[in-house]
């Protein structure tokens, strides 16, 4: 565990320097988001289904790309796959760290989006789950730091 005191912006640990730039560029309120690892491990299923799910879902409905919602999730899904680039296993204080670890770690990707309590219906968007596949296929293809700069790319 990280110890408390450690305090990390999130996306600074997701994005190389240049893709943070441009993404700050658009939303630069999001230079004040920052957290403790042990944090963003604890209740991950209660935040994305209550801020990143949503946002994805508004981004999808207007239109608007939702690439960096397909990133997120298959992020999560890859760290409870135990694979966080340290070989190291994420000790997630979640009520569905058991069931999401389980769902995470069989063939079909999709699987992990059935946790219905969690994703509802997000499913069922095309949109959607392309990204979250294309973005597993990075992940998996390239350590993350490369993964990213990949998805920043487009």
């Amino acid at each position: 565990m990280v110890p408390a005191s450690t305090r990390h912006n999130l996306l600074v640990a997701m994005w190389n320097l240049r893709a943070f730039a441009d993404l700050t560029r658009h939303e630069p309120k999001i230079l004040m988001t920052s957290d403790t690892l042990e944090r963003l491990a604890t209740d991950g299923s209660d935040r994305m289904s209550k801020f990143v799910l949503p946002a994805i879902r508004a981004n999808s409905a207007a239109g608007r790309p939702v690439r960096w919602g397909g990133a997120a999730v298959a992020c999560w899904k890859r760290c409870y796959e135990n694979e966080n680039g340290t070989g190291a296993r994420i000790g997630f204080i979640d009520a569905f760290a058991d069931e999401l670890r389980s769902r995470a770690n069989v063939p079909d990707d999709l699987e992990f989006l059935r946790q219905d309590a969690i994703f509802g219906d997000i499913i069922s968007d095309a949109a959607f789950v392309a990204a979250y596949r294309s973005a597993l296929q990075v992940l998996r293809t390239d350590p993350v730091s490369h993964g990213i700069e990949r998805l920043s790319a487009g």
